[in-house]
């Protein structure tokens, strides 16, 4: 067997069965989902890097901000989503929309 594509996973914990109500059950649902992507990325036979990896925990940074946000919740990830991104975003649409209305010549 090649060890260089094991990869040990920990062991799974279980869901919240109805809701989310705890900073647990966020961390729970948000590590269960990368874990579920890290699978699915390696059956793909992506290359699982320390790289990849860093990446992957900020998916999962991302994963809490939005079930945070959706509960009223605050988390620091949402400030640059909504002060930076999210402006990034808008300037783009903005600029399309310009394209559009620019008048034929």
């Amino acid at each position: 067997m090649n060890n260089e594509k094991l990869i040990i996973y920990p062991k799974f914990k279980k869901l919240p069965k109805n809701e989310i109500s705890t900073d647990n059950d966020i961390e729970d649902v948000s590590f269960h989902y990368a874990q579920q992507f890290l699978i699915a990325m390696n059956n793909l036979n992506l290359k699982i890097d320390p790289v990849f990896l860093k990446d992957l925990d900020y998916l999962q940074e991302m994963m809490k901000s939005m079930i945070m946000r959706t509960m009223g919740k605050h988390h620091s990830i949402q400030d640059w989503m909504d002060d930076v991104f999210i402006d990034e975003l808008h300037k783009d649409e903005m600029l399309e929309e310009m394209d559009d209305e620019s008048p034929l010549v």
